[in-house]
């Protein structure tokens, strides 16, 4: 791996270390995104939103699309 002009070998010490590392930070901010879902989803289930934002995004965005498409689609076939 090449970090900032600096090559780095897994298996030496001090590339061990940096590996070590960047795996602890990945799984760090893989926690905190976990966290943070499982908080949504507790706010939103006594609302009635047990999939989050995902039904109101789809309920703009579909109609919206279908129209475009609708209108941009030729009313009659070519020969």
């Amino acid at each position: 791996m090449s970090l900032g002009g600096s090559r780095y070998d897994p298996t030496d010490p001090i590339g061990r270390l940096l590996f070590n590392v960047l795996g602890l930070v990945a799984e760090f901010e893989r926690d905190l995104i976990s966290m943070r879902i499982r908080e949504g989803m507790a706010v939103a289930r006594p609302k009635g939103d047990s999939r989050g934002s995902i039904r109101s995004s789809r309920r703009l965005s579909v109609p919206f699309f279908h129209d475009r498409v609708s209108a941009a689609r030729p009313s009659h076939r070519l020969p």
